[in-house]
């Protein structure tokens, strides 16, 4: 329904009688995987906004076969506790709800808002300025975005960055009529959802409407490109291992997901036209702010001449753009190496379309028409 919630345990015996278990008698907020271990400890994979995936024991049920409050215990985090950050540098989502669309169909998008978080320098920022904002599109394009622990959203929010991360219309988690929106309407409804996020936060006064950016991995990248192709909102944005040509898509994908865009797109080749009208590429020459491009040489799924094709039509026309290819890597950036560095370069190329500072030790590159 648009809110945070916790997860639930629910348990039936063989009578059919039904039980609920919540944090009230110690269970963590989210949580999934279970296994039950000896003495009916439950072991299970937790996650929350603050703090990384763990592996955790419950022993609620343990104690006369009567529930009882015991705390859960961690057994096992994906982050060693000395790296988690502090609670004055993460920033907690907000869930939103915004409306989209045509202003008559009444249609409504959903998304979580991260404000910017860091306590050494929030009593700096001058009175009223208000902070960029990234707005990031999953990928998929039938999947959805989460309240989980993440890195790469608390990287941004504690560099001064507000970051809203969209469930656009056709994600799951709403039900079949929300995800069924994006049929045969990929590059539609998502751009739509990606930009009508970006004005509403901008008209509540949340974040500056000279600096809004965006970016996207895989399906994401086509949301990316196509807002900032067909849109003009967004003052930068970052394709990561992102479409940039649905008709090569269609063509080149591997063989596993060869008929999933038919779903989301129409017939190949019969709808050809649509998979040409829809592409950023053949959109250029509508576009006119700064685009950065990552991907790795061996991916199988968007190949990499995605990226490539896009930057060559980018220099032609003089927009600045950057390509950084990372050896070695597929659909998705996995050496912690490369993930660091698309996280610097995107920072780095964001400070030099807006005028800040990167800071710290972040490695420059090049950009070609700046």
């Amino acid at each position: 329904n648009g809110t945070a919630s916790n997860t639930i345990l629910v348990m039936i015996d063989l009578e059919g009688n039904i039980a609920e278990f919540t944090q009230s008698l110690g269970l963590p907020p989210h949580f999934g995987g279970i296994v039950i271990g000896e003495n009916k400890s439950l072991y299970m994979i937790v996650s929350s906004c603050s703090k990384p995936t763990s592996i955790c024991r419950w022993d609620g049920l343990c104690t006369n076969n009567t529930p009882s409050y015991v705390a859960y215990e961690l057994i096992a985090s994906s982050m060693p506790l000395e790296s988690i950050p502090q609670d004055g540098f993460i920033a907690q989502p907000e869930p939103i709800k915004f409306p989209t669309g045509d202003a008559s169909s009444n249609e409504v998008c959903y998304g979580y808002y991260y404000p910017p978080r860091n306590i050494n320098y929030e009593k700096t920022i001058p009175a009223g300025e208000l902070p960029p904002l990234l707005v990031k599109a999953h990928g998929g394009p039938t999947s959805c975005t989460n309240t989980d622990f993440n890195p790469g959203i608390q990287f941004w929010t504690s560099r001064g960055f507000g970051v809203l991360d969209v469930d656009y219309r056709g994600s799951t988690g709403y039900g079949r009529n929300y995800r069924q929106k994006l049929n045969l309407n990929w590059g539609i409804t998502d751009v739509e959802d990606a930009v009508a996020g970006a004005n509403f936060l901008v008209s509540r006064g949340s974040v500056d409407v000279k600096r809004l950016c965006i970016d996207g991995r895989s399906a994401g990248g086509l949301t990316t490109l196509g807002a900032l192709a067909f849109k003009d909102t967004f003052t930068a944005g970052c394709s990561l291992y992102g479409v940039a040509d649905l008709s090569a898509l269609a063509e080149e994908t591997h063989k596993f997901e060869s008929k999933y865009i038919v779903g989301l797109i129409g017939r190949w080749p019969e709808d050809e036209e649509i998979y040409r009208t829809r592409s950023p590429i053949n959109a250029v020459d509508q576009l006119n702010c700064p685009v950065l491009l990552l991907h790795g040489d061996s991916d199988k799924i968007v190949p990499t001449n995605q990226a490539q094709s896009m930057y060559e039509v980018l220099l032609k026309k003089g927009i600045p753009t950057a390509l950084r290819i990372y050896e070695g890597e597929q659909h998705g950036f996995r050496r912690s190496e490369n993930i660091q560095d698309a996280l610097y370069s995107e920072l780095f190329f964001y400070s030099k379309v807006f005028g800040f500072p990167a800071g710290g030790d972040i490695p420059s590159f090049h950009i070609d028409n700046m």
